[in-house]
């Protein structure tokens, strides 16, 4: 399909999905209404007869608005049951591929949408124009690592990390595209990569991994000296915290590009760094291109190595604004992820004083057949975390975590409240940060062995920056998932 026409498939989508809000009872309920089976096959099958019988694809998407505009227009339990089965026949027909308009099978893609070339990357909010026509908003959802349970015969068969019931509505029975009921305060941007692997060996794709690099940078418990200021907010005062910029800045930088220069030469492909300890060397642009990380790359290149596709720079506070630069390969900063959730510090009896923002944006990263990747800013994670929207409904498979944080049970904690989505998470901490020991850093929770790993566990530093001059942790995400039941364990 054409661009326009990719837009007009989605639009029409929109409106089946808009008009599924009618139903009225839990969305699971759908499947137990009488004639589930019986509507769905006749729908089917109206449907291959539309796409076989209609060469032209203006002529196959006119016939398939004219029976939209039929359904919606009916109130009844038939209308419901032939929505939802057009809804799941229309999302299965969809691929992402470069393919002829329509082959064999009857794929329609939607390249022209999202053109995925090697080394590039696309960006995309919305899939559909009518989200605030009809109320939905249409997210891509690309395939993402490939999950087996292996049986007693060695055989495999696909087998989902999440819970049945984990996902909104009808999200969790779609497979190239979600959404959610449109926000006027929530814009999605959408990141799109193709994943690359060897050409001579497809095996990568399968048995390869995704490697995400975290760069504590520095013990030093000295690096964020607040000020403070009482703020009239409503009727109320309160005590704001505010960070002009981090002590120590030329020592920050220094080991942070240590640190990148790591993660250059053992094969990271996403990396990132403690919130708040950004500094203006580090924000320095040419144009759309940040010039420290852009530096960096060009002499690892130069030296054979290869940069981390994805770079989240440490926060950075200006203007009661605290944002990540999230940065391509090649030094283009690709938009900035802003903490929306300020950090209430009860020792110091204050509130962060970052403005609160009436448009909050999503910044969402596809690696295609790899994750589906989101970040949220520290406090954010723990106490304002939109896990409906953001795993159960956008289907984000793995959170990055950055946090300058005293505390880590809070993290620990929440790490693993996001299982029942198949959402790994990454955290990671600044070693300056922690002021007693044993420290933990940072950890992640991977999915299918539902494993929580702690960070520190893996220190050989003791802490102690001044016996390195860069530190690096890493954490290998396979891209295929073997999931296995433990054995039972006897009670004597």
């Amino acid at each position: 399909m054409t661009k326009k026409q990719s837009v007009l498939f989605m639009n029409i989508l929109a409106k089946l999905f808009g008009y599924l809000q009618r139903f009225t009872m839990p969305f699971q309920m759908i499947h137990a209404l009488a004639d589930f089976e019986c509507v769905g096959e006749r729908i089917r099958h109206e449907l291959e007869k539309i796409i076989f019988q209609n060469d032209d694809l203006d002529d196959f998407l006119q016939l398939l608005h004219q029976k939209v505009c039929g359904i919606v227009s009916e109130q009844n339990q038939e209308s419901i049951l032939s929505a939802y089965h057009m809804c799941i026949w229309m999302d299965q027909r969809l691929t992402y591929e470069d393919i002829s308009k329509k082959d064999t099978k009857g794929k329609l893609s939607i390249y022209d949408l999202i053109p995925m070339r090697a080394y590039s990357y696309n960006e995309i909010d919305s899939l559909n124009d009518n989200y605030e026509e009809v109320g939905i908003w249409i997210n891509p959802k690309l395939p993402i690592f490939k999950s087996v349970s292996l049986l007693d015969n060695g055989e495999e068969r696909d087998r989902i990390t999440s819970n049945r019931h984990a996902f909104s509505e009808l999200n969790g029975e779609l497979c190239n595209i979600c959404y959610f009921v449109w926000k006027p305060y929530y814009v999605i941007h959408n990141i799109i990569i193709p994943y690359e692997y060897e050409e001579e060996s497809k095996e990568d794709k399968t048995n390869g991994h995704l490697r995400v690099g975290f760069v504590p940078v520095s013990d030093r418990q000295d690096l964020i000296v607040p000020h403070y200021k009482n703020v009239a907010v409503s009727q109320y005062e309160l005590k704001k915290m505010y960070i002009d910029h981090p002590n120590h800045e030329q020592e920050i930088e220094t080991r942070l590009a240590k640190g990148l220069e790591l993660a250059c030469a053992n094969d990271v492909d996403i990396v990132f760094a403690p919130e708040m300890l950004g500094t203006k060397q580090m924000e320095l642009l040419n144009g759309n291109y940040n010039m420290f990380i852009r530096g960096i790359y060009e002499s690892m290149l130069i030296n054979g190595n290869k940069p981390p596709v994805i770079t989240i720079l440490p926060s950075y506070w200006e203007k009661e604004t605290n944002s990540a630069a999230i940065v391509y390969r090649d030094g283009r900063v690709l938009g900035r992820q802003k903490k929306y959730t300020p950090y209430i510090d009860f020792k110091s009896c204050s509130v962060e004083g970052i403005k609160q923002d009436k448009i909050r944006e999503i910044y969402l990263i596809h690696i295609y057949g790899v994750h589906r990747i989101a970040i949220s800013i520290c406090a954010e994670f723990i106490d304002n975390f939109d896990s409906r929207l953001i795993c159960g409904e956008l289907g984000v498979t793995l959170m990055i975590v950055p946090s300058f944080s005293h505390g880590e049970r809070d993290f620990i904690n929440s790490i693993a409240t996001l299982f029942p989505y198949g959402t790994s998470v990454v955290w990671g901490d600044c070693c300056g940060a922690v002021t007693h020991s044993p420290r933990i850093i940072g950890g992640c929770s991977l999915v299918g062995c539902n494993e929580i790993y702690k960070m520190g566990d893996f220190c050989k530093c003791s802490f102690l920056c001044a016996n390195c001059k860069g530190c690096l942790f890493t954490i290998d995400l396979p891209i295929k998932i073997v999931m296995s039941k433990s054995g039972q364990t006897s009670i004597t």
